[in-house]
C-alpha cells in the first residue's frame, strides 16, 4: 500500500514518463495499491477535514476495503514510519523514500494570518 504525499492525482501520474515506469517497477512481482488523498485528483472534493487523524481514516479504510490482513506500507514524501498510521499491527514491511528521517528534529515553522 503506497501512501499518497499532500496531493496526487492517480490518472495523470499514470500517463507521466516519470511517474509510470516507478509505479510499474513496484508492481511488477507485487499488488501495488495506491489511491489519491482526499481533496485531490480523483477523491472527494467535498471535504474539509485535512488532518493526520483523517488521513489515518482513509488509509485504514482502504487497507479495511481490499481485506488485507498483511501488507508493506510504502511512503513518498510522507513518513510510513509513524506508529499512529491504520493497523500498524499488521504492516509487515514499512519503507520511506524522500521522507525527513525524524520530524522532532526540525523546528515547526508558525504562520500567522
Amino acid at each position: 500500500v503506497q501512501m499518497p504525499a499532500a496531493f496526487s492525482h492517480l490518472q495523470l501520474e499514470w500517463q507521466s514518463p516519470v511517474w509510470r515506469p516507478w509505479h510499474e517497477h513496484l508492481a511488477e512481482r507485487r499488488k501495488l495499491v495506491r489511491y489519491d488523498p482526499r481533496g485531490t485528483g480523483l477523491s472527494e472534493r467535498d471535504v474539509t477535514d485535512f488532518s493526520l487523524e483523517a488521513r489515518v481514516l482513509d488509509l485504514d479504510a482502504v487497507i479495511g476495503h481490499l481485506g488485507l490482513e498483511k501488507f508493506a506500507l510504502f511512503g513518498v514524501f510522507t513518513d510510513p514510519r509513524r506508529k499512529d498510521h491504520g493497523r500498524p499491527e499488521q504492516a509487515n514491511r514499512i519503507m520511506a523514500h524522500a521522507s525527513l528521517p525524524r520530524r522532532d528534529r526540525y523546528s515547526t515553522a508558525t504562520v500567522s494570518p
